[in-house]
């Protein structure tokens, strides 16, 4: 209560029902820890600011906010509002950059927030996997893709390829834990070192292990040589080089080629010739095992650098069929010639002698029929001197004892060696010459069994006397009987007779072999045409599955922007509320105001009418921070879904993008795939033909001759037709079978390609979908 006095007399009380006392707010802090724009190191950081002071002694808490967006937008990362001192050690928190702000708290007043400060968590760097090609692999045509995976706790700056020490290729588009690549073409000969180097967005990087690939040049090589695409060339065991028709390097010990190399131009394998520059390539200075095809020699020698190859240098394995084999230690150039025959001739004299000659310098041998020359005084050696054309006959009967050998001996010494090296390597061809050989003895055994009859037939004709009158019972029918099956002619036709049954055995076994080609010919059509069959179901599955993955994508689509458009409903029906709410409050504290004003007014009507006024102008000045507020509320949810439509149509065009390109991709490579199997398959056909052709003119042409010549010619055909048409039969067999295993391997990569494409398409697309979502969540 209150009276005034004038000097005189005091007035009448006056009471007050209401006196306000407002409170004072305590200080704002200051922000020390981390500090702004620090890095810290661990997932769970502290933070630290200087304490704040109250005129009203009040009690003080803190209030700490922790976000990863600059304006704080609710849910925060962290935040706790009763901080007791003024420290704080955070709950774990994953890598990334953060900020974070302070205010004080009291019962009746609280201060502003402390300006933000901005913070790195990082922990460690990238880790960098490098996926192809393996360590120590070898490339034979220049044209690499290398691949490798990164997988971070942040965001990928940029990765790089180093190759020997130095950047050769970036990719700032760099997707966490997802296959990665780098493309280099037209590589030179050569060793190469490379590794991949990421950065993150704060600077950590992290390389990966650095592998070694050589890049070689074998082109001119094929048939069975080794495949360095898939071998670890550091340590090459049975390394072979082939040139088919030609000759193979079978290298014994194992080969280094980790420096890469261009063998076409250190290795030459031709006609009677195998050589390899050692001086240029010393990797492959070591011991193998050499072949030769084709050769024409009956008994080659081996030469090394023209001259006859030392026994310590060279060993021979084997010769049969036109092939040397034989194993050197070292390299240089290596070639066979027909090993020499020496010719010694005896002249003799006497009554019918004539000179003779041995292989290996062996005399004549005197004889009954050739008796050594002696002296006789009647007719002395001189009065018979030789006459000057009997030398030429001589050389004629040299050179036909070595071809014509006795029938006894046909089999034996290199006839039989040859003979044996067939039945062991090919075995289709000893089932021929075996056939062959029973239809020849078929016929000789015809001919020995009615040889006697033949020759005795005009001499038992001449013995028969059968008349009417000797014997006049028999009938003139059996006379004629009697006489045919003693004649010529009957056995004649007894001996043709088992000549054709003969033929017709052969030709029997000639129908058998082709109906057995048409029948494995027919056999590969229906599992060509049952491969195509499997292609074809497999291409329109993996069609379904596309579009099922498509009609799930569009679905999900559908229904996240469903719940993209009721959450900005629900934000604009939040904000018209709180903003109806805040317009309420203040009316209410300006109606608060003018009640004091209105009791105050007989009391010092001045000071409360400028108290009012300045109350008017703090709700002014709220209410235009209101309004503000709101205005920045209802532009900041704009933007927010401005920016989520602007993202989820970018994340469905991507996805849509990467979809169509992993169809297209996966539909070029099924036709790739297919057009080599197609192709692969006609060309198998095609030497399944050939093959079938060439086996049954040979077996005719055995047939032949094995039925119109003599034993020593037989062995002299057979090493022509060995040559010429069964050499290499199981390379031709293997190459086919090969070429069908690449194709196979080639559909296989398709399809794989394929199911790899459609799988990072869709779990690329239920990424963006998720991170959608949660973006969505979180501002919810």
């Amino acid at each position: 209560s209150v009276r005034v006095n004038d000097g005189t007399e005091w007035g009448s009380w006056i009471n007050s029902s209401l006196m306000t006392i407002v409170n004072t707010a305590p200080t704002t802090p200051t922000l020390e820890q981390p500090a702004n724009g620090s890095t810290a190191e661990n997932n769970t950081p502290f933070f630290n600011w200087t304490a704040s002071t109250d005129a009203d002694s009040d009690t003080i808490t803190y209030e700490i906010l922790i976000d990863d967006e600059i304006n704080f937008n609710s849910p925060y990362t962290q935040n706790n509002s009763s901080v007791q001192t003024n420290n704080y050690t955070a709950a774990t928190i994953v890598d990334g950059t953060y900020y974070w702000k302070v205010k004080a708290i009291t019962d009746d007043a609280n201060s502003s927030y402390t300006d933000y400060y901005s913070f790195i968590v990082s922990t460690g760097a990238p880790i960098v996997n490098s996926i192809l090609p393996t360590a120590n692999i070898g490339d034979t045509d220049g044209d690499i893709s290398f691949s490798y995976n990164v997988t971070s706790n942040l965001t990928i700056s940029n990765c790089s390829l180093i190759i020997n020490d130095n950047i050769n290729q970036t990719n700032t588009s760099i997707i966490n834990d997802t296959t990665q690549y780098f493309d280099l073409d037209n590589l030179s000969v050569g060793q190469y070192n490379w590794s991949v180097n990421c950065t993150d967005n704060i600077g950590n990087e992290s390389s990966s292990a650095t592998r070694i690939v050589s890049v070689f040049i074998i082109s001119e090589f094929n048939g069975i040589s080794t495949e360095l695409n898939d071998t670890d060339i550091t340590n090459i065991t049975n390394f072979v080089i082939d040139q088919k028709d030609y000759g193979t390097i079978n290298f014994s010990e194992s080969i280094d080629l980790s420096g890469g190399a261009n063998i076409n131009d250190f290795v030459n394998i031709s006609n009677n010739l195998i050589e390899i520059n050692s001086t240029g390539l010393p990797a492959l200075n070591k011991s193998a095992t050499l072949h030769l095809y084709n050769l024409s020699f009956t008994d080659p020698r081996i030469l090394r650098n023209d001259e006859v190859c030392d026994s310590s240098i060279c060993t021979k394995v084997e010769y049969a069929g036109g092939n040397l084999t034989f194993n050197v230690t070292q390299f240089t150039n290596y070639s066979a010639e027909e090993t020499p025959t020496t010719t010694t001739t005896t002249p003799e004299t006497g009554a019918g002698s004539e000179g003779t000659s041995s292989t290996g310098a062996v005399a004549a041998t005197p004889t009954k029929k050739h008796p050594a020359p002696t002296v006789d005084k009647k007719k002395p050696v001189t009065k018979k001197p030789a006459p000057k054309k009997e030398p030429k006959p001589i050389p004629k009967k040299v050179e036909k004892k070595p071809v014509h050998p006795a029938p006894s001996k046909a089999l034996t010494g290199k006839a039989l060696h040859i003979f044996t090296g067939i039945l062991s390597d090919y075995s289709t061809l000893w089932l021929i010459l075996v056939i062959s050989l029973a239809i020849l003895g078929l016929l000789y055994w015809a001919y020995k069994k009615h040889k006697q009859k033949i020759i005795l037939a005009h001499h038992k004709r001449r013995k028969i006397r059968i008349s009417k009158i000797e014997k006049p019972t028999v009938r003139i029918s059996e006379i004629a009987k009697a006489r045919y099956k003693h004649s010529t002619s009957y056995h004649l036709k007894q001996f043709f007779t088992s000549i054709s049954e003969s033929i017709k055995k052969s030709i029997l076994f000639i129908v058998w072999i082709i109906l057995s080609s048409v029948f494995f010919i027919g056999r590969t059509i229906k599992k060509t045409i049952k491969g195509i069959g499997y292609l074809i179901k497999a291409f329109f599955i993996g069609m379904a599955m596309i579009f099922v993955a498509l009609g799930k994508f569009i679905w999900f689509i559908f229904l996240s922007s469903g719940r993209l458009f009721r959450s900005i409903i629900f934000t604009i029906i939040r904000t018209v509320v709180n903003s109806i709410l805040w317009i309420g409050q203040k009316l209410h504290l300006a109606k608060k105001h003018t009640k004091r004003i209105h009791r105050k007014y007989h009391y010092r009507a001045e000071k409360h009418l400028a108290i009012a006024t300045d109350h008017i102008h703090e709700t002014a000045k709220d209410t235009h921070k209101g309004f503000k507020d709101i205005l920045f509320s209802i532009g900041r949810g704009i933007k927010f879904v401005f920016v989520s439509i602007s993202e989820a149509i970018n994340a469905t065009i991507w996805g849509i993008g990467y979809l169509i390109k992993a169809f297209f991709v996966g539909i070029a490579m099924i036709f790739v795939a297919l057009g080599k199997f197609i192709w692969f398959v006609f060309l198998s056909i095609g030497r399944a033909v050939r093959f079938v052709i060439f086996g049954t003119i040979r077996t005719v042409v055995n047939s032949i001759l094995w039925i119109g010549q003599k034993l020593h010619l037989v062995k002299k055909h057979t090493k022509r037709i060995h040559r010429k048409y069964h050499y290499r039969a199981e390379k031709h067999l293997a190459i086919a079978t090969e070429n069908i295993h690449d194709t196979a391997k080639d559909t296989h990569k398709g399809f794989k390609g394929i199911i790899i494409s459609i799988g990072k398409g869709i779990v690329d697309f239920f990424i963006k979908i998720a991170e959608m979502l949660h973006l969505v969540k979180k501002h919810t």
